[in-house]
């Protein structure tokens, strides 16, 4: 390792979202400036860190109606959301939620094989993966980059985390209430502190 710690920290929005959603309730949101800040804080030893953050993202840019037609957006429902990330330093990598097959058979609806291609692909530009996200399938993951030298990190909610994420990884970090907020019925968010 260098004088700096180079970073490649990989945040699964979706994940983040569904896991917060089922620990705490449908009203917990991540506050991304907030989890950046945690990322940024993590530093081993007295190395200070080069963080790429990378959020990954899904956009339904299409819906489909009760009589099963589909109605496409003229742009992202979420463009808010994307553009403040990209305010507060997040690299957005975005995809769209494909709903041809149904409202109840989407695909194209998570990043873990385009985040894992982007770890190896990136491999020589980084000593720490972080990686905001609790799923099991990314202990092979993890478990191949720890066997390329690199140092493993994960962000994530505790009780939602895969048993596979803590075996392999070298460090889980829990999000807190300084990472989440609610979200009240009108879209703005409040002081509330989680169950």
């Amino acid at each position: 390792m260098s004088d700096v710690e180079r970073v490649f920290a990989a945040v699964d929005i979706m994940n983040l979202w569904y896991s917060g959603r089922e620990m705490l309730g449908t009203d917990v949101r991540v506050n991304y400036a907030k989890l950046k800040d945690l990322i940024y804080g993590k530093n081993l030893g007295s190395y200070p860190r080069i963080v790429h953050l990378v959020a990954y993202t899904i956009t339904a840019s299409a819906r489909q109606d009760k009589d099963g037609s589909i109605k496409h957006h003229s742009e992202p429902p979420n463009i808010k959301f994307l553009d403040s990330l990209k305010k507060i330093g997040y690299e957005i990598r975005n995809r769209n939620l494909y709903i041809e097959k149904g409202p109840k058979k989407p695909y194209a609806s998570d990043w873990d094989v385009g985040i894992a291609i982007d770890a190896i692909d990136k491999i020589n530009e980084y000593d720490t993966f972080c990686l905001a996200s609790g799923d099991g399938d990314y202990a092979l993951l993890i478990e191949n980059l720890k066997a390329r030298n690199k140092y493993v990190e994960v962000v994530t909610f505790n009780g939602t985390t895969s048993k596979l994420i803590h075996a392999a990884a070298n460090r889980v970090t829990y999000l807190t209430e300084n990472e989440i907020f609610r979200q009240d019925p009108s879209g703005e968010p409040h002081p509330q502190k989680p169950r």
